[in-house]
């Protein structure tokens, strides 16, 4: 079911909004000056959150002055957690994180742990907000964990949500289903409250991406009835914007109709720009007939989630202009949308993504299992002890130590090979799920577009250049993956020897002659003959071609590719680099690259790589007992630099 809008933003702290502003201001001026009213100005700030966040603002100021003259730390803490909430409510997540960053050091020093789960789950909705589900994810699980630690089932509930709401948003539907239950379960007897609705609205969506249209309307409309108040105004606008989708399933449009005109106005009544945003594409999914009236509003839609720095609305939109695009016949702007929508995805659901939240579920069933595994070793120490009383002979003992010697490695070595089996597995599905299902897909919907006879002949050719790049691209990761698949399953096989790597590099150049050629790129080698290393020759091979690869699919027009090769008297090594001048790489992708491996990017041409490529060179250099590292100024090139023993 496309664009149900999942609600990330439970609760995040326990308040009552029963008071209106007028009763809580009343209270205010008859306050002291003391720990209480501090309390008081953040509840008054929470009521003008969604309506007006100037005034939320206004007294979390207030609040902190309070805070800073009775020196209340914890206090302190929890204004800034809400200026935080204040910010990612109304899109401005940078800020928003900030402050939560801010307030969790201060929870942490004050030992608080409610605060502190809290202020977790707050900085996993706004990663999660922004696309960064493993981060989300690794938050969610660390508040859960706190929250379980000090019995607080509202909290517990809170975190099963939003683990159910980020398995959601990649896919993973029965695992959502799963611990959106364990929160329905905890939270059978509160039938009016935040966690409450969200479940309903998110359980909903599950139903509907699993096509059981009415089960998830049911759940939809028992929400819509009572929700509609400030307290779960957010929570409401979602209900009625699923529902609203539902029926334009089922054929209602009248019904779907009336719902998005309540969820639109409501945006606007509450200064919701994501909900307003979503809306907007839901009223032109309902219009898509009237390609004139839909593309206005999608770009509506689309100038909003920009400004705003919605990822995934950005991509959606792009999706549906795809549809209106073909419907007009317009194959080049239909071609583009449908390339910023997959572009867009890549980068929020990558391979690295797939295998950080895999090990996050890892590393939290290890923790969540110590403490059982710690009970019942103490359970079966006891039980043998009082078994073997009589077998206490020193020669008996040794006899069993060493018989539970010999199975406990050959166990562990064999629960070893299957985990790191697993691991290759679970790799490989994702790289094939992801990487290549993608530009497969976008293949087939290009080759929709060739089945049209009123094509232009310019129009025709422009689609089968895009075909020859996109089946390039799949070639080239099928190829990587393989290579990849190879090395992780069978062991990177070392055949080390002394060898001169002038002739390999110069066969490589010639390889790239082409593809220098088209872009005008010129490739200057200043290495010298008989520059000698002792290493891998298939492995060098390797690392020359996608170091070259890659300078060249990042560098301009008329740009500029060094090789040289230096000699380090010191360490008896040569070190090699392969300079661009092109468009070079962020101080955030040279961090990703020193940890694990940069992100998926597209060169200057759009051609785009898996990331797999230099995830080998990195693992052959390491096996040649060689080094990698790189220097680089975004707009100015980038070098990448390898060092391996010379002969």
């Amino acid at each position: 079911m496309k664009l149900l809008t999942i609600v990330i933003s439970v609760l995040l702290a326990i308040t009552t909004f029963s008071q209106n502003n007028l009763e809580l201001l009343t209270q205010l001026k008859k306050a002291p000056r003391d720990t209480a009213t501090v309390r008081l100005y953040l509840k008054i700030s929470k009521s003008y959150l969604y309506t007006q966040p100037d005034s939320a603002t206004y007294y979390v100021g207030e609040g902190s002055k309070l805070t800073k003259e009775l020196n209340y730390k914890l206090g302190e803490g929890m204004m800034l957690s809400q200026l935080g909430t204040i910010n990612e409510v109304h899109g401005n997540f940078s800020l928003a994180e900030k402050y939560q960053l801010e307030a969790l050091d201060i929870f942490k020093e004050a030992k608080s742990i409610y605060s502190i789960a809290i202020c977790k789950n707050a900085i996993g909705v706004i990663q999660a907000k922004k696309g960064n589900y493993a981060v989300a994810t690794n938050y969610f699980l660390e508040a859960l964990q706190l929250f379980k630690s000090i019995n607080d089932n509202t909290g517990i509930i809170q975190s099963y949500i939003k683990l159910g709401t980020v398995n959601d948003a990649t896919s993973n539907l029965e695992k959502a289903l799963e611990y959106y239950n364990l929160a329905k379960d905890l939270n059978k007897n509160d039938t009016l409250s935040n966690a409450y609705y969200t479940l309903l609205n998110n359980i909903g969506i599950v139903y509907g991406r699993k096509g059981d249209l009415q089960t998830a309307l049911t759940y939809f409309e028992t929400g819509i009835k009572t929700s509609n108040t400030a307290r779960f105004i957010n929570v409401h606008i979602a209900l009625l914007n699923n529902a609203m989708k539902v029926y334009v399933k089922l054929g209602n449009k009248q019904k779907a109709l009336k719902y998005h005109n309540l969820a639109i106005t409501k945006a606007r009544e509450y200064n919701l720009p994501e909900e307003e945003a979503r809306a907007l594409i839901n009223f032109a999914d309902i219009e898509k007939e009237n390609s004139t009236v839909a593309l206005t509003y999608l770009n509506k839609a689309l100038i909003l989630s920009k400004k705003m720095g919605y990822s995934q609305i950005v991509s959606d939109v792009y999706s549906a202009l795809v549809d209106i695009y073909k419907n007009q016949k317009k194959y080049e702007a239909a071609l583009f949308a449908l390339e910023q929508h997959t572009n867009i995805q890549d980068s929020l659901l990558n391979i690295n993504k797939v295998k950080e939240m895999a090990s996050l579920y890892a590393s939290y069933d290890l923790n969540e299992s110590k403490s059982r595994i710690i009970e019942l070793k103490l359970v079966n120490q006891k039980t043998k002890l009082e078994r073997n009383l009589f077998f206490i002979a020193v020669t008996g003992i040794l006899l069993v130590l060493l018989i539970v010697a010999f199975f406990y490695q050959k166990t562990n070595r064999l629960n070893k090979q299957l985990k790191e089996y697993n691991i290759v597995k679970d790799k490989l599905f994702s790289i094939i799920g992801h990487d290549l299902k993608s530009p497969v897909s976008t293949l087939l919907q290009t080759l929709e577009f060739l089945e049209n006879d009123e094509l232009e002949p310019t129009q025709r050719q422009f689609i089968i250049s895009e075909l020859r790049k996109q089946t390039q691209y799949s070639l080239d990761t099928l190829n990587a993956l393989l290579s990849w698949g190879e090395t992780q399953l069978k062991g990177i096989l070392i055949n080390k020897q002394l060898f001169n790597t002038k002739n390999i590099i110069a066969k490589n150049l010639d390889l790239f002659t082409n593809q220098a050629t088209i872009k005008s790129i010129t490739i200057i080698d200043n290495t010298t003959d008989g520059t000698k290393v002792f290493a891998d020759v298939n492995h060098f091979d390797f690392i020359i071609r996608n170091l070259l690869s890659n300078a060249l699919k990042f560098t301009n027009q008329n740009g500029k590719v060094e090789i040289n090769a230096i000699e380090n008297f010191k360490n008896n090594t040569i070190i090699f680099s392969v300079k661009d001048n092109g468009q070079g790489i962020s101080a955030e992708q040279h961090e990703q690259f020193l940890k694990s491996n940069m992100h998926v990017s597209y060169g200057t041409n759009k051609e785009k790589g898996t990331g797999l490529g230099l995830l080998l060179t990195k693992e052959f250099i390491k096996a040649n007992n060689g080094k990698i590292w790189l220097e680089s100024k975004e707009g100015e090139g980038c070098t990448f630099y390898f060092s391996l023993k010379k002969g």
